[in-house]
């Protein structure tokens, strides 16, 4: 198993049990990160099992998300988000929990220092994972709009992010409006570039700078103005709905590509959101 990793705590996969008997939908609702009492978090398999509560919770909210991965019915993508001005803290664990406030199932997350503003630089913290509960089971969401905080970045259409991905938003860097029209993206766990000033412009991808499953996420904010996205140093592997030829995104749209550096070198299309 995972140094970190998401499982069904006992209550949670009784009650899932007890849905899929009765033929009933589970329902998610919210979402808790802790500290894991301030210090080192080691927990075992069989504690985390048995868990009803975050050792030190510091933060609850509303889930804002959670589909069900088309390519294997018995998983499910979830995602919460921290907001820029709660923090303070390292969130090393995570409870998803029932309506009924039952603890469904809880997370051994990466150590992830969340800043807030008088730190001197601040960001909301998405808290996502994949849910497998072994099952084809009718688990749902329970959303009050008036409650959820909806980040900018959702899950992809295919559900394509990486069980990795947990580690890879704690170290997030985030590029707006590049002076230039051509800017030759390095490494980084994960690189966020924005364009929303309606200018056409190249993004270059320099594949020999990255590491193995760094992934790249280009926002396309605006209708207007054309994407056009190179890989300097080899070819970009890509599906659907991107142009083959030049890799670019028309003007006219709007939308966030995914792009993940596969191999030594090899840099492939993921997906988008529109």
């Amino acid at each position: 198993m995972s140094q970190f990793f998401t499982i069904l705590t006992r209550s949670g996969a009784a009650a899932l049990a007890n849905g899929m008997a009765l033929g009933q939908a589970v329902h998610i609702t919210s979402f808790q990160v802790g500290d894991g009492g301030g210090a080192a978090y080691e927990p075992t398999l069989e504690q985390l099992k048995a868990s009803t509560a975050l050792v030190n919770p510091v933060y609850t909210g509303a889930i804002n998300e959670l589909k069900q991965d088309p390519e294997n019915p018995a998983r499910y993508y979830i995602e919460g988000v921290v907001p820029v001005n709660k923090g303070g803290w390292t969130v090393r664990e995570v409870g998803w929990f029932l309506e009924n406030g039952e603890m469904f199932a809880v997370t051994k997350f990466p150590p992830s220092y969340k800043s807030i503003p008088a730190d001197g630089a601040a960001t909301e913290l998405p808290i996502r994972t994949y849910l497998a509960i072994g099952s084809d089971a009718n688990v749902t969401l329970k959303i009050d709009p008036t409650v959820v905080l909806a980040t900018r970045e959702f899950v992809e259409n295919k559900v394509v992010i990486l069980e990795a991905a947990l580690a890879s938003h704690v170290h997030k860097t985030v590029i707006r409006n590049p002076a230039t029209n051509h800017l030759i993206v390095l490494g980084a766990q994960h690189q966020t570039v924005v364009y929303d000033d309606g200018t056409s412009k190249t993004l270059k991808i320099d594949g020999s700078k990255l590491n193995v499953g760094d992934v790249i996420e280009v926002q396309k904010s605006t209708l207007a103005g054309r994407i056009d996205i190179t890989n300097i140093s080899g070819d970009i592997e890509l599906a659907d709905s991107v142009s083959e030829p030049s890799h670019y995104y028309p003007v006219g749209k709007a939308a966030t590509l995914f792009f993940e550096c596969i191999d030594v070198n090899q840099i492939k299309y993921k997906g988008k959101i529109e």
